[in-house]
């Protein structure tokens, strides 16, 4: 390290480092001082004093709060690392000096959530009843960038086509199956081998565009020549969903594991059904989301060994090791 680097290094302190990424959080010296329970002129001198140390600005001051400058920006890069580091170093000493197992941070999109999250957690609790998810379920692009602000421990999802993949440790899943979930008296619950022309007359229920579900549909509408039929509700929630579909003739495409829980002997509902294609229609793989620089907590690293254990029982991982968004 040369001798300028190393005097920044041994001078710089946590407090500066978190000044830099609240600033880099709330745009304004106010808010970052607030963020932080100071008073803002103490936050204005730290903010001088980071300024001399660096010798180089750390933002720009505009007339609707700050900017951080190139050296401001990666200065909060880093300091969100480390910071993050420390609480996960943190938990790691909590947990192992508890001798119990603590809480694991996982996001997931519906289908995994489902299917893998809340029977890794059923498997874990008979040796570690101590142990607690922490679930939050939504599309991948809500998900993804909570992963890298160290908000959540690993993700099964899909990395959004704008992040950069090696970012990521990355093991994907073989591909979903889409379902179409109607009520159970529609005029076709009781038809046998549909084929998709004969579903384009109904009003449809689907995810916003590009979200993987979406365009596989859209996808297998138009490899068949077909328009995309009308879609009177785009919502990423399970709820809205079926409660549209109770209320009408709707058809709502699902992840198959979605519709089991409803729909399979033994299932939750029986107001709904999934309807009998004469076709496999498939999402594009999820995956097992990790920070490629990140050290999960022990309790992390159990459900991650844990729903691996359970991916390789069912449908298996792909082989690549890429995924697609």
């Amino acid at each position: 390290m040369s001798d300028p680097a190393e005097r920044i290094a041994r001078r710089l302190k946590l407090p500066h480092l978190r000044l830099a990424l609240a600033l880099a959080n709330t745009g304004q010296i106010s808010a970052a001082a607030r963020a932080l329970n100071m008073a803002q002129p103490a936050a204005s001198r730290m903010l001088a004093e980071m300024e001399r140390l660096l010798g180089a600005p750390v933002c720009v001051r505009g007339p609707k709060g700050v900017e951080l400058s190139e050296t401001g920006l990666a200065l909060a890069e880093r300091a969100r690392r480390i910071l993050t580091e420390l609480s996960e170093a943190g938990r790691d000493v909590v947990e192992i000096s508890a001798g119990k197992a603590g809480t694991a941070y996982i996001g997931a999109v519906t289908a995994p959530a489902i299917n893998l999250v809340v029977p890794a957690l059923q498997r874990l609790k008979s040796a570690h009843p101590t142990i607690e998810a922490h679930v939050e379920v939504g599309t991948s692009d809500m998900l993804v960038p909570r992963l890298l602000e160290g908000q959540l421990d690993f993700v099964i999802g899909r990395v959004p086509v704008h992040m950069d993949i090696a970012d990521f440790d990355i093991r994907p899943v073989q591909p979903e199956v889409v379902s179409l979930l109607v009520r159970a008296g529609h005029p076709l619950a009781r038809e046998r081998r549909l084929p998709l022309s004969s579903l384009i007359d109904y009003e449809w229920v689907m995810q916003p565009p590009g979200t993987p579900l979406r365009r596989a549909m859209e996808y297998s509408f138009a490899s068949h020549g077909l328009a995309l039929p009308r879609i009177s509700l785009i919502s990423t929630s399970f709820l809205v969903l079926l409660s549209m579909i109770w209320r009408s003739d709707a058809i709502a495409p699902v992840a198959v594991e979605a519709a089991r829980l409803l729909v399979a002997e033994g299932g939750m509902s029986q107001a709904v059904t999934a309807l009998d294609l004469d076709e496999r229609i498939e999402i594009p793989p999820y995956a097992l989301i990790a920070r490629a620089d990140r050290h999960l907590s022990p309790t992390a690293r159990l459900f991650y060994e844990t729903i691996c254990a359970l991916i390789e029982t069912g449908r298996g991982f792909v082989a690549s090791s890429t995924v697609a968004p």
